[in-house]
């Protein structure tokens, strides 16, 4: 819209007056002039280097630029990336570490076999991903029911387990009709939650399968069974899950009771004890 009658004065540009972008552009210009003039040294005056500013992180988690009086915007901060670098190559690898340690049985306390079905391989002749997941949520489950005394039913038990965090890392496959054991040791028991180590062990080359009976599927066995040595002593896959426990008419969380904490406890793994 143009300047048209019936505007007051105010609102218009006076002759020779620069609008309001040219007004901004021309004191970004005079700022950034002065603050070059602060930055260079006074003719005639010698050359000293300035110490380089460094970054102070506040107890609040925030940081602030410390230096001397002057100090110019335009120099660089000073880093230490080679700090940052090593503590993460070291964390990665404790973790390939760790890892490694799960791999054997000896990390584990509870073992249970489990009889692979034709529906549990993909089309790519192996177990597929999330059939892992279920061979996991086996052994934990029958672990809690046959030997913690965990009631599943909604309308009869006092708690039940939700289970909040799953993880898995496959190395070698497995597929039907393999019988792999399931292995279950525990890392932490909490208030109300339990953090889960797991592993699944293949059978070991044989022209034989591993001799499972009715026992075996129903009551699993512990560490120092003569009947692990039928299965490879690396896992093919390893993982671990979180439960917590919650009232089943609240869905809050509940304090597990002393003996279901106790038989748990049992399969503290040895990294955890």
């Amino acid at each position: 819209m143009g300047w048209g009658r019936g505007q007051s004065t105010a609102q218009r540009p006076r002759a020779g007056q620069p609008r309001a972008p040219e007004a901004r552009a021309l004191r970004r210009r005079a700022a950034a002039a002065w603050a070059g003039a602060r930055c260079a040294p006074r003719p005639g005056s010698p050359r000293r280097s300035r110490p380089v500013p460094t970054r102070a992180v506040s107890a609040s988690g925030g940081s602030s630029v410390g230096g001397h009086r002057g100090y110019c915007p335009r120099q660089q901060l000073h880093y230490d990336p080679l700090g940052f670098e090593a503590a993460s190559l070291a964390t990665a690898s404790e973790n390939q570490r760790a890892e490694v340690r799960h791999r054997h049985q000896e990390a584990y306390r509870y073992f249970l076999p489990i009889q692979t079905r034709w529906q549990d391989n993909d089309q790519y002749g192996h177990l597929n991903n999330v059939v892992y997941y279920s061979y996991f949520d086996t052994i934990i489950n029958q672990y809690l029911i046959r030997y913690c005394g965990l009631k599943t039913g909604l309308l009869t038990s006092p708690m039940v387990g939700f289970m909040v965090t799953n993880q898995c890392t496959f190395h070698t496959p497995v597929s039907f009709p393999q019988i792999p054991v399931a292995a279950l040791a525990v890392e932490k028991v909490g208030r109300s939650s339990v953090h889960y180590r797991l592993a699944l062990f293949p059978p070991k080359p044989s022209k034989e399968t591993p001799s499972v009976n009715h026992w075996d599927l129903s009551d699993g066995f512990f560490l120092g069974h003569p009947k692990l040595a039928h299965f490879a002593s690396l896992a093919c896959t390893t993982g671990s899950s979180v439960h917590v426990f919650v009232n089943p008419a609240t869905s809050k969380p509940v304090g597990l009771p002393e003996d279901f904490r106790r038989v748990l406890l049992q399969l503290l793994s040895p990294a955890s004890g």
